[in-house]
């Protein structure tokens, strides 16, 4: 999935954010302005509107914690979770699916809503014979959210657990995950479409503004993450049997890291190069692109390459034997133009995402 924000890593996986979540938080706190309007002033609805917001997104991530504790237990290695406003994807590469943690997470996930669902449930009525009003009305929207997760997530489309857990089924009876994610992608994509339609609908015959809305923007989402899903499998499928061997390149220049800028500036500019490897005796240190060069003249003589690099230790790099495909999406992904390819810790070449696609390219153009 596209346009997310890095927020940091759990158990050393990466976690980024889905932009629903910005959508979200603006249609909660308009939506509680409306709900309370008359009991409170619009602020204080906003305050609750952001409240809610919040508590969701913890539920969210306490959900994903369950399903991600599963998989790790099933030795699956999760390469990345993108926590959208329908729950985490997770991003798992074809070679490490396991049919098993495939039909048992999307179990754990609807558990994991249910649960919440009562625990919010059973805080409102407790909080509803009290004077606290407003929180009341906080947890019932909770759980009222946790149970719409859990049932939006039973819709038969991938990547949503209803989807997952046919994909797994799909894959057991056709030994073919590359096909059964296509198809199950293709309905979750429909179905979104689906539900953008009947919201508009709503909107516009019904003037049902609230509930049109979060079907369009439910729809929205889900044919996105879909169309995302099912060109990732296209492309897998392109791709097969490519290790990272078929696309290596040796085309880079080493440089040293005790070198000022104001020596290689003038080399650096002339080359047409973007990415420099920085070495020592073999081993990659960092790697130095045209971003990290943007610095004032008056730090060029004083200002090394080890300085701007960026530190190996904070590159995404590569395995000789890795699938071609994966690496495209960790590219697209993290928006990085190239993988350095190391092997016992040696660089042995890059892997580029400009070649990647030519090469998708030209093999689409003999296919057809």
């Amino acid at each position: 999935m596209q346009s997310t924000l890095s927020l940091g890593t759990i158990f050393h996986i990466p976690v980024r954010l889905h932009y629903s979540w910005f959508v979200a938080l603006g249609l909660m706190p308009i939506g509680l302005i409306f709900y309370f309007h008359g009991t409170y002033t619009w602020w204080q609805g906003a305050i609750f509107g952001l409240i809610a917001v919040l508590l969701f997104f913890v539920c969210i991530c306490l959900r994903e914690l369950a399903r991600i504790a599963v998989t790790l237990a099933w030795h699956v290695p999760v390469r990345s979770v993108t926590l959208a406003v329908f729950g985490g994807v997770p991003r798992i590469t074809e070679e490490d699916t396991r049919i098993g943690s495939e039909l048992l997470v999307p179990a754990v996930g609807l558990l994991a809503s249910l649960v919440l669902t009562a625990v919010f449930y059973l805080v409102y009525n407790i909080l509803s014979i009290t004077d606290a009003s407003a929180i009341a009305e906080i947890m019932r929207w909770q759980y009222f959210f946790n149970l719409m997760i859990a049932v939006f997530n039973l819709i038969p489309g991938y990547p949503l657990d209803g989807g997952r857990f046919l994909r797994a089924i799909a894959w057991a009876a056709s030994r073919d995950l590359n096909r059964s994610t296509r198809i199950t992608s293709l309905m979750g994509f429909v179905i979104g479409i689906l539900l953008i339609l009947t919201g508009l609908v709503l909107l516009i015959r019904a003037n049902q503004w609230f509930t049109g809305v979060t079907l369009v923007f439910a729809g929205w989402l889900l044919q996105d993450a879909a169309w995302a899903m099912r060109r990732q499998a296209r492309i897998r499928n392109a791709l097969r049997g490519l290790d990272t061997r078929y696309l290596l390149t040796d085309d880079y220049t080493p440089i040293k890291e005790q070198l000022t800028f104001a020596v290689i500036r003038d080399y650096i500019i002339n080359s047409g190069q973007r990415c420099f490897m920085v070495l020592e005796e073999g081993e990659l240190l960092g790697i130095l692109t045209l971003k990290d060069i943007q610095i004032p003249e008056k730090r060029w003589g004083n200002t090394t390459v080890g300085q701007m690099m960026t530190p190996a230790s904070k590159l995404r790099t590569a395995k000789p034997n890795e699938p071609v495909a994966s690496l495209l999406e960790t590219m697209e992904e993290f928006d990085i133009d190239q993988l350095p390819v190391l092997d016992e810790g040696k660089l042995i070449g890059m892997v580029m995402r400009d070649r990647v696609l030519r090469f998708l390219k030209a093999r689409a153009v003999l296919r057809a």
